[in-house]
This record gives structure tokens, C-alpha cells and sequence, in this order.
């Protein structure tokens, strides 16, 4: 029989522990039917099969994003990206030009700023002035917190008489008055009133994203798209798009917003529903909001702000009532935690709900996403409860200046701990979180590897004991994503039998120089058998 494609002279990394290392990669349909040696793989070839001379270049499975935000991902591509606006008068002036492009009472919509860069938060004044006929909404890199002018404050309803909103917090000056800074739940409440993007604008957004995580090599996400959109509307479109005579060029794990809970439940959907390239996956929470805001829940106040725990977003019986109704109605849950608070209140409430009946093998493992501020008696928890760690590390090239300052050297010496945690056995995924970070994931092995900014601060790497090897890294971007959603027989690793998700590397990550791995380049990304880029 013969193959459809057939990869030839490679340096292929398998992450199959059993066998590592081999030259040649052969794939019928979708899935990898050999691998080997280049002499053992040749009876495969014949005049109708597809054959790629690696030349020497690393093959390894395609990265799998273990958390971001697709749609937000496409749609912000065309809004205002923010993330390099190193000033006051960069932001105002981003968003003067975009106001000018827009017919007067337009929202100005974008995200991405930091106040660590711009050298403090934005003011409602500032954007008055830069848009004054328009409503102006721009959310912080984290997105749990954003930036209004008057105009979309009144729109909210939020201004000297309005009540604060559970959950949330709305920043005010001396006399009372909205300083324009929205958190966690008031956010919410303002991004409800911008008029909601078409069918059409959600497929242009989705595909421009997924064409994108394509060229970086990503061949599966578990992407987050549930909030603020209509729950049978996005599932709708994404079924359409992955069955349709074009379809995505990678595999969707499909996270909802646990509001849409006993819809979902209603329609029969359940975890794993789907097929290879589409399916439903699990409920997601919030248990707190992002460091950078000040909302993650701490055990003990901010070092640079006493007083401040964060916010909790539930009540302990509410989050474990919740989760037993998920995994009841055979549901994942991956719960977003951020501080140590926050974690010790999902893994108590993960403890007490009802152990499900699990019809799909991943919807029994709690994943927590984030784990950023977290200490060695929760990882024992975790791996107790067997929770799955979904962490970003490109957090740590952005949030190294504020990490010590926000959690004073104690809480922070076990924060952002991977390498403890892999140490002690707690199963480790890598994502991006994109849009709060860039999606690449060779950014995330640079960071993990390095423990550096993107600049190389500081030098030596922030708590050089918690760096990882590049081999650890890769896994965790790999059979890791895998792991965490129960599709380890299927992906993360180049073995017969397995899905053909594969990308083909301009240097290799294992034998680079580690301050160069953020640099290195995707020349080919193959899901399904499927060449869907070519550099």
C-alpha cells in the first residue's frame, strides 16, 4: 500500500518515549501508518505519493495551544492592537488616527496596553479628548480589565450614582467620578453594549486567526470563544467551517462559558462530541481575575497594595455545586486561576463535587489554567486530584518587572514554578493565552527555557532553577495539550496510528542556542497529512 506522503531525511523528534528518535515519517489520510528509517520507509513511496526532503531539519508533532482565545484572536487583528504602545501619547494617538476612520458614534474597540509601559493606567480624559464622538472600550493585555472614555461609561450606565456590580470593581477619583478604569465583572457588563460582530465577521475572524496559528506551526488549540457570544451561533459557524470544502487548517477543542452550561447540556452536547477536527470541549470558569490587575485572589494582600486580596468570583459551595452540575452532564471543566487563593478554592471545590461518570477520558481531569502565584502545598493537591497545569510562559517574559513588586520575594520564589511542579509529577500543558500574549509558540519555549524577557532580563534568568530543559518544553507544547483533554492516543506524538499533525522546523530547538529560540522559523506545517503551510 502505498503512502500519501512521505517525509524523508529528517530529525524527527517523536515524543514517543519508547522511540525517540527516527528519520522518516510516512502518513495515509490523516493519520502517520509508519515510522522509521529512510531505507525501511521507501517501499511506501510510489508516482502518486507526495515525498519532502527534510534536508536535515527537525520534524516533531505539532504544537497544540492548550488555552487561548481564537475568535478574540481573529477579531483583534482588526481592532487596535495595543501591545506596543510604549506611552500615553502612543496610545491617545492610536486611537485619534482609528476615530478618525469611523463614522461619529462607532465604538473604538482594541486591547493590549500595559500601564507598566505607558506609565500608569489610562484615564477616561485622555481618551475623551482622542475621540470625543465616540464610545472608546480598550481592554488591558490580561483582558480582565479595560479602559472607557464618557461616552461608553454612560452607555454602561456607569457613572457618579452607579452601583458597583458583584464581582467587579469600577476605579473612581476623590469625588466619586469613574476614572474610566472597568475590572472583572464591570468589563463585562461594558463590552454587552458594543453592537455584536456578524456570522460573516466571526468566520473572517476565525479563519484569519487559525491561518495564522498555521504559520507557527500550532496544528490543535483549546480555544475559549463562549463569552459574549451566542453559544449555538459560534458552534454553528465552526462546524460549518471545519466540514466545508475549506476547512480550518487545525483541530478545535471547543471550551464554552459555564453561563451556557444547561444550554449546552439541553442541546445532548458533551465533552468529546465531535470528530478529529472539531469538538465540543469543556465548561470554563473563572475562579479570579489577572495579577497585572490586581484582581487575582491572594491568601495575603499585594505587597503594592496592603489591603488588597483580589476578587474571588465565587463562593466556595456555588463553584463546587457548578462543577458537580458539569461534570454530571458530562462535561470537562478548566476552571482559570491565577492566585494562590483562587487555586486552593477550585481544588477544594473540585475535591467535594461528585466524582462523574466520564464516557470521554478527559473530562474527568480538572484543568486549571493559568497557576501563576501558587506554593508547594498546592501542587500536592494537584497532583493528588490529578489536575492538569495549563500554564503560559510567556507570561513570565511579560510580567517579570511587576512579579517580586506585586507579591513581595516570598509568595514570589514559588510562583510561575514549573519545573517544581513537573519535578513532583503534576502534568504540565503549555498555551499562549493569546491575545493577552503573541501566539507563537516558540515564544513560550524561549520563556520556559530561559526564564527571560524578551530582551534577555535579567540575565541568567529569573529563578534559574525553574528553567526547563528544551526536550521538557517541547513535550509540554506537545503530548502535554494532548494529555490535558484525553487525546493522548491520538496526538502529541509521531507514532503509527496517530493523527498526522506535524511542523517542520528551520533550526533546531534541541541543539539551538537558547537565547535564539524565540527566533526560530516554521517551514512547513502538515495537520492531517494535510501540507496546510509552506514558507
Amino acid at each position: 500500500m502505498a503512502a500519501d506522503l512521505v517525509i524523508l531525511e529528517a530529525r524527527v523528534a517523536t515524543m514517543n518515549p519508547d522511540r525517540p528518535h527516527a528519520t522518516a515519517v510516512a502518513v495515509k489520510g490523516e493519520r502517520i501508518v509508519d515510522v522509521g528509517t529512510d531505507l525501511a520507509l521507501r517501499p511506501w513511496i510510489s508516482p502518486g505519493t507526495r515525498v519532502v526532503a527534510a534536508g536535515g531539519r527537525r520534524l516533531m508533532p505539532g504544537f497544540i495551544d492548550s488555552h487561548l482565545h481564537l475568535l478574540g484572536h481573529g477579531l483583534l487583528l482588526e481592532r487596535l492592537d495595543l501591545r506596543q504602545a510604549r506611552s500615553r501619547d502612543e496610545l491617545v494617538d492610536l486611537v485619534r488616527e482609528r476615530a478618525t476612520q469611523l463614522p461619529p458614534g462607532a465604538w473604538v474597540l482594541g486591547g493590549g496596553w500595559d500601564e507598566e509601559r505607558l506609565g500608569g493606567l489610562p484615564r477616561r480624559d485622555w481618551l475623551d479628548r482622542a475621540a470625543p464622538d465616540h464610545p472608546v472600550l480598550l481592554a488591558r493585555h490580561c483582558y480582565h480589565v479595560t479602559a472607557a472614555n464618557s461616552a461608553a461609561l454612560r452607555l454602561a450606565g456607569f457613572w457618579e450614582q452607579s452601583a458597583e456590580l458583584a464581582g467587579g470593581r469600577i476605579d473612581r477619583d476623590e469625588h466619586g467620578r469613574p476614572t474610566g478604569i472597568l475590572r472583572e465583572n464591570a468589563k463585562e457588563h461594558a463590552d454587552r453594549m458594543v453592537p455584536p460582530p456578524t456570522p460573516e465577521d466571526l468566520r473572517r475572524a476565525l479563519r484569519n486567526a487559525a491561518e495564522a496559528a498555521a504559520r507557527l506551526g500550532i496544528t490543535s488549540v483549546h480555544t475559549n470563544d463562549g463569552q459574549g457570544f451566542p453559544l449555538e451561533t459560534v458552534h454553528k459557524i465552526y462546524d460549518e467551517l471545519q466540514t466545508g470544502p475549506s476547512p480550518l487548517p487545525l483541530r478545535i477543542w471547543w471550551d464554552f462559558a459555564q453561563e451556557d452550561l444547561e444550554q449546552a447540556a439541553a442541546l445532548g452536547w458533551r465533552t468529546g462530541q465531535g470528530d478529529t477536527w472539531f469538538r465540543v470541549g469543556s465548561v470554563k470558569m473563572f475562579a479570579d481575575g489577572s495579577l497585572g490587575g490586581r484582581t487575582a485572589a491572594l491568601c495575603e494582600p499585594y505587597a503594592d497594595e496592603p489591603g488588597n486580596r483580589g476578587l474571588l468570583l465565587w463562593e466556595e459551595e456555588a463553584l463546587a455545586s457548578r462543577i458537580r452540575l458539569a461534570l454530571d452532564s458530562g462535561f470537562q471543566v478548566a476552571v482559570h486561576a491565577i492566585g494562590d487563593a483562587a487555586a486552593a478554592q477550585t481544588l477544594q471545590a473540585y475535591e467535594r463535587a461528585l466524582p462523574p461518570s466520564a464516557p470521554h477520558p478527559g473530562v474527568s481531569r480538572l484543568r486549571l489554567i493559568h497557576c501563576q502565584v501558587m506554593d508547594p502545598h498546592l501542587w500536592s493537591e494537584m497532583l493528588r486530584l490529578g489536575a492538569v497545569a495549563e500554564v503560559q510562559p510567556r507570561f513570565l517574559a511579560s510580567d517579570y518587572p511587576m512579579i517580586t513588586p506585586r507579591l513581595g520575594p516570598a509568595r514570589a520564589s514559588v510562583s510561575y514554578a514549573w519545573h517544581s511542579m513537573a519535578s513532583l509529577g503534576v502534568p504540565l500543558a503549555f498555551g499562549s493565552d493569546c491575545p493577552v500574549e503573541p501566539l507563537n509558540p516558540l515564544h513560550a519555549i524561549y520563556a520556559a527555557v530561559t526564564r527571560q524577557t524578551m530582551d534577555g532580563e535579567p540575565p541568567g534568568g529569573w529563578l534559574p532553577e525553574e528553567r526547563l530543559a528544551v526536550a521538557e518544553a517541547l513535550a509540554m507544547h506537545t503530548r502535554g495539550g494532548a494529555y490535558a483533554v484525553g487525546e493522548e492516543r491520538d496526538k502529541g506524538q509521531l507514532s503509527p496510528g496517530y493523527l498526522a499533525d506535524m511542523v517542520l522546523l528551520e533550526q533546531d530547538p534541541l541543539t539551538a542556542d537558547p537565547a535564539s529560540l524565540k527566533d526560530i522559523a516554521v517551514d512547513m506545517t502538515i495537520t492531517g497529512g494535510r501540507v496546510v503551510y509552506e514558507r
